[in-house]
């Protein structure tokens, strides 16, 4: 989002590449011995580590899992190149590419076959092509000599006429290097032949006294032990026509990001003619977005005007008719995304201003597209901060970072007042004499150092022994050491020399970070420690400060540079700004008026949290209200049924009783009737 615009044309000239090496040739990569001792092996100007070979690890496949145990970032391999004598080699590859990640490595191995990682040269003859008719031994001159760079094969055809025996004539022999090709007669056993082309590197050759058949094949392979060099990546930005004049940036890795700001170039292969590249804002996507957030907003509204539909001739109406907490809702919604947000300026301060406009039912459209590309085209951060949450400082060393829904948007500012800049936490050495008035030594007996810096302990550091002459020499060696360390080379620290003027001076290490974490210390209990030479041993350490002050008059909380305003403040809750000033620029007073705005979808987006809520938003208290009054109803209907199951069985015992009176009553009745029918029939 911070680039540019624009059309660059690029050539990379060159790709970055690790440095890769390989060791002589051994017989097998498990049993011949390449001696004991220690190998000293490190990358770049880094640390150097020590491995020690014992006897059973003295092997090339030993020496290959000391050094992939050891995490060095350097990958160790056995490779058999297919010659006939001594055909495996120890290969080392550097994991990081770049000119400065070379690898380095110093044999102390005494009673085995040298590793030999530096001198180049001719391997044996290999004279597999040759057949039972070639009689002489074909070797390398005694002068011998390889002068070249690379891993190449020379191969040798010898010439027509059938099997000859040297001496008796000239017997021509071709040659190539796969490139180049050329010849040489054999007139005489046991005589060393100088192959005079330029391109034979040289090699000298000689034959012993017997035959040589024609049409039989040799082979000289070569060895050098430089099979990649580390390079760095090299892109140039512009073009040469009509005389321009491209500038060069180099790289140590294929990913090249200072080019074109806010652009990674990831580069694949050098360029056979200039690669253009075009930047453009992808406006297309933007509009989506926006018609995105606008089509989720309408169906929201549209829902809501589901609910408060009426229809006449049925009777019926949507399920929240009339609820005067939903048309809050849509009218605090409603609110939200229409009017004027009067913190941003006037010609960018409406959704109109993008081609957004009303419907008649409420909703919002992207009714004029074009609007929307020319506002992006004019000023695209003007855009955003229609969306988004924004604020503009008056001082360029205090910078918006962000806010929260609870930070309140305003038209007059709030006054920023810092009264402690943050600060950078430093490590100050004691007074020495200036290695350029005398000179400064070390060597195997104060060379080590070990520092940690803002919690982070790095490894030892291990000085170069030697004499130092200047202060700004020695403190570019505790720089290149600090820089290598695995542990805390990324993160920045700087070692410097301060001159006092009066032949001393004193050294000094500031950690990159700022505020009460920034603290830099060193162990000086560390073998073989430089902290007494340097001075380092009573070193003033000084923690750094975490940046103070208020944000329109209410607390705020600093965290190294950020100045954070407080929980529960009435405006500034939430609200991060960057604070750059040192303590030279603190002013009585106000260093800043920053003004905040919240955008349309920000301000959406606040509406939203506190309508839903989980714990404290308004729809959760509606839905937990709503949720009470259906179980107060369900429990007044649970006690109406209970009273009206008690009333009915009170009326079941009553109605029970009256059957069970009807009943004796009918039975008396019929008594009576059977003895009025017999005292008739008496008196008859």
């Amino acid at each position: 989002s911070g680039t540019a615009p624009g059309s660059y044309t690029v050539n990379i000239e060159q790709l970055a590449r690790a440095h890769q090496i390989a060791s002589r040739g051994f017989a097998d990569a498990d049993t011949t011995s390449i001696g004991v001792g220690t190998v000293e092996i490190g990358l770049g100007d880094g640390s150097v580590t020590t491995l020690t070979i014992e006897a059973g690890s003295d092997s090339l496949i030993g020496l290959k899992d000391l050094i992939n145990e050891a995490n060095l970032d350097i990958t160790a391999s056995v490779v058999d190149d297919g010659t006939a004598n001594n055909a495996f080699r120890l290969v080392l590859a550097a994991n990081t590419t770049g000119v400065d990640n070379k690898i380095t490595l110093t044999s102390n191995l005494t009673g085995g076959r040298s590793l030999d990682f530096g001198a180049a040269s001719f391997d044996t003859v290999e004279t597999s092509g040759l057949s039972s008719a070639t009689t002489s031994a074909i070797s390398l001159g005694t002068s011998a000599a390889y002068t070249g760079t690379e891993n190449k094969t020379y191969t040798f055809t010898i010439g027509s006429g059938g099997t000859q025996t040297i001496g008796n004539g000239s017997i021509t022999i071709d040659y190539t290097d796969g490139t180049n090709t050329g010849s040489f007669t054999v007139d005489a056993a046991d005589t060393e032949i100088v192959l005079g082309d330029a391109w034979a590197d040289g090699l000298t050759l000689s034959f012993g006294a017997g035959n040589l058949s024609s049409g039989d094949t040799f082979d000289v392979q070569t060895f050098a032990s430089t099979l990649q060099v580390a390079a760095d990546a090299k892109v140039s930005l512009g073009s040469t026509e009509g005389g321009g004049s491209p500038i060069v940036v180099s790289s140590s890795t294929n990913k090249v990001t200072d080019i074109v700001p806010g652009v990674t170039l990831d580069l694949k292969s050098t360029s056979l003619s200039p690669v253009t590249i075009n930047i453009s804002r992808d406006k297309a996507t933007i509009k989506s977005s926006i018609t995105a957030m606008l089509s989720a907003y309408n169906d929201v509204m549209t829902d809501i005007d589901e609910q408060f539909n009426y229809d006449p001739d049925t009777g019926k109406g949507g399920v929240l008719l009339g609820d005067t907490y939903l048309m809050a809702i849509q009218s605090t919604l409603r609110d939200s995304a229409t009017g004027v947000i009067s913190a941003l300026p006037a010609s960018m301060n409406m959704l109109r201003a993008i081609g957004v406009t009303p419907g008649d039912n409420g909703t919002l459209n992207l009714t004029d597209p074009q609007a929307l590309y020319d506002a992006l085209d004019n000023d695209a951060a003007a855009v955003v901060s229609l969306f988004t949450r924004s604020a503009v400082s008056s001082n360029s060393l205090i910078n918006f970072v962000t806010a929260t829904g609870k930070t309140v948007a305003t038209t007059e500012g709030y006054d920023v007042e810092i009264t402690q800049a943050a600060t950078q936490g430093y490590l100050q050495g004691a007074k020495i004499y200036d290695p350029a008035t005398q000179a400064l030594v070390i060597d195997s007996t104060n060379k080590n150092l070990q520092i940690t810096l803002d919690g982070v302990k790095s490894d030892l550091l291990t000085l170069t022994e030697k004499t130092y002459t200047s202060g700004t020499d020695l403190a570019s060696e505790i720089q290149a050491k600090i820089d290598a360390d695995e542990a805390i080379g990324k993160y920045g620290l700087m070692a410097e020399w301060v001159n006092l003027g009066d032949g001393t001076g004193y050294v000094k290490m500031t950690s990159p970070s700022y505020g009460s974490s920034s603290q830099v210390s060193l162990d000086v209990g560390v073998e073989n420690g430089a902290a007494i030479t340097l001075g380092l041993s009573n070193a003033t350490l000084a923690a750094g400060l975490d940046v103070a002050g208020t944000i329109n008059g209410e607390t705020a909380t600093g965290n190294g540079r950020v100045l954070t305003g407080d929980e529960g403040n009435e405006n500034t809750e939430g609200l991060k700004l960057e604070i750059l000033l040192t303590g030279a620029d603190l002013v009585d007073g106000a260093e800043a008026t920053v003004t905040f705005a919240e955008g349309f979808a920000a301000r959406i987006d606040r509406v939203l949290d506190s309508l839903n809520d989980s714990i404290d938003g308004s729809l959760t208290y509606r839905s937990k209200g709503l949720q009470k009054q259906i179980d107060d109803y369900a429990e007044q209907i649970a006690d109406y049924e209970k009273r009206l199951l008690s009333r009915r069985k009170d009326l079941f015992a009553k109605f029970q009783a009256m059957e069970q009176t009807l009943s004796e009553l009918q039975n008396t009745g019929n008594y009576l009737e059977s003895q009025i029918a017999q005292v008739n029939n008496n008196w008859n």
